[in-house]
């Protein structure tokens, strides 16, 4: 077992979020257990929009594997977002364009393609990375050590190729199997020309 799981100190820290979500979740279900609420809210621009500041574990800990540059970037844009909107409704821009769970179209496709960029300069910069993830998983390379890690590269591949085909049954495709994703179906058959296609 990893030192990480051995750990009193994890398993304290991962048993607070676990307990409120439970207790939370309870409550949708049983009105007598309490709702934990751990936010709250902030109406800005003549209450045309609202900050919700608070506490998010998942949030917490997303960040704590980024940089303090990295973070302070998000937070800074998602503020300057929140001002858009504002701004915009004091200036009466708006879109006619429908998108569910989405209130301002139009930053909905500056998010977008500000997320497009973050996620392809990660995998730029951890490209070293997933290739030896791919040839310890697929090829068995001994020279990548993943004894460290909370599961082995090949488990943890194979759990991701087993719920992305659980995902697609679930939305009712025919046959999961042909929408598996490509760089994993494709790593599964060649892993060495997948890694060096898509790793460089």
């Amino acid at each position: 077992m990893p030192p990480l799981l051995r750990s009193a100190l994890f398993w304290f820290g991962a048993g607070i979020p676990f307990t409120i979500g439970s207790i939370t979740a309870l409550h949708a279900y049983y009105p007598v257990f309490p709702k934990i609420e751990l936010y709250t809210l902030l109406p800005i621009f003549r209450r045309s929009t609202l900050l919700r500041p608070g506490l998010y574990f998942t949030t917490i800990s997303f960040t704590y594997f980024l940089s303090r540059d990295i973070s302070l970037g998000i937070w800074f844009f998602n503020l300057l977002a929140k001002l858009q909107e504002g701004s915009f409704n004091l200036l009466g821009v708006s879109s006619t364009e429908y998108m569910e769970w989405v209130t301002v179209p139009i930053l909905a496709h500056q998010n977008i393609g500000a997320m497009i960029v973050f996620v392809l300069f990660g995998l730029w910069m951890g490209r070293s990375h997933l290739r030896a993830v791919v040839c310890k998983a697929f090829r068995g390379d001994a020279s990548v050590q993943d004894a460290d890690e909370v599961m082995s590269y090949r488990t943890a591949v194979a759990r991701l190729r087993h719920g992305r085909l659980c995902q697609c049954a679930h939305d009712g495709g025919e046959d999961p199997r042909q929408t598996e994703d490509i760089a994993v179906g494709y790593a599964g058959r060649d892993s060495g020309q997948c890694a060096r296609f898509y790793l460089g």
